[in-house]
């Protein structure tokens, strides 16, 4: 069975009456305003059959087929029933693909800013919720912007006069935060909903060893670590986390370090006010190794949502 989970609405097959279309279009319309889901072309057709079917029209078979070419927008699978009793139908899940571990989480299939699982989406600096380039092939850099550093980061103030210091607005020993909030993680910001950036214990329970294997593999050329689930239940079920290396001032540490691999936890446990460090996931694939530790928080790196 595919271990990819998506939301589902149970669609039953069945030919209705007119009547009975318009009531399940109702309950339709009501999940999808629930679910925030505001695709003006999408509502716009469902009004379309609507119409047609008060004004006496018989569109079953057109309606079966318009809801699984919609199918990506509400999660309705093909088969109209739920993929795995495993399977949520929240908020968080309707727009994003994502696989259960057996670890109580939903881990996205991609990386932030990508579309396949090979692909390491977006460079983000700690408590940033953006890349501070426009493009990555060619670089463009966004106005105002020229390279990883603390000068771009909104949580931090570079004062040349004392010593070229840096001083955290954010996550320090005023505050005690030490976990990103909503508004600082990049995942909860551009995916919304309650996908989230996992924090240090998250991922160190994916590095359990007796419950995970990490096995180095290759996708499409890009290096990488493959994570299967041993747990009952979900035993089979993996994510690909691609090497994609870091961005470091005006360097794309990914296009030279193949087999380097980083990612960010929401986790900040330095919180002094000259704190610099984050906590990250990193690993390498040509001599196997993967853990936890400190990592420059002005650096980019990619980031792996997940959500309850």
């Amino acid at each position: 069975m595919d271990p990819i989970r998506k939301p589902t609405i149970p669609v039953k097959p069945v030919a209705p009456s007119n009547e009975s279309v318009l009531k399940a279009f109702a309950m339709l319309e009501k999940y999808l305003r629930a679910k925030k889901v505001t695709g003006k072309e999408f509502l716009a057709k469902v009004a379309a059959i609507f119409e047609s079917l008060k004004n006496g029209g018989s569109l079953f078979p057109a309606l079966i087929t318009f809801l699984k070419h919609t199918s990506k927008i509400v999660g309705v699978s093909d088969s109209g029933s739920s993929a795995s009793t495993n399977t949520s139908t929240s908020t968080a899940n309707s727009n994003h693909e994502y696989v259960e571990m057996g670890d109580g989480l939903k881990w996205a299939t991609c990386n932030l800013g990508a579309s396949k699982p090979e692909e390491v989406g977006d460079y983000i600096a700690w408590g940033e919720v953006e890349p501070f380039y426009s493009s990555y092939d060619p670089l463009v850099w966004k106005e105002g912007c020229g390279y990883y550093g603390y000068e771009h980061n909104r949580l931090y103030i570079y004062d040349i006069r004392e010593g070229s210091s840096f001083r955290i607005l954010k996550y320090n020993s005023s505050d005690g935060k030490t976990v990103l909030e909503p508004a600082d993680d990049a995942a909860s910001v551009n995916w919304g909903g309650a996908w989230r950036t996992p924090t240090e214990e998250e991922w160190i329970a994916l590095l359990d060893e007796n419950k995970f294997t990490w096995t180095p593999e290759e996708k499409n050329g890009v290096k990488g670590f493959t994570v299967t689930s041993k747990v009952q239940g979900y035993v089979g079920n993996s994510i690909f986390l691609p090497a994609g290396g870091y961005f470091v001032g005006e360097a794309p540490m990914g296009k030279f370090l193949k087999g380097r691999g980083h990612y960010w936890s929401s986790s900040k446990p330095d919180t002094h006010d000259d704190g610099m460090f984050a906590r990250a996931l990193t690993f390498l694939t040509d001599n196997p190794s993967h853990g936890m530790q400190a990592w420059g928080a002005y650096n980019g790196i990619p980031v792996r949502p997940v959500c309850k």
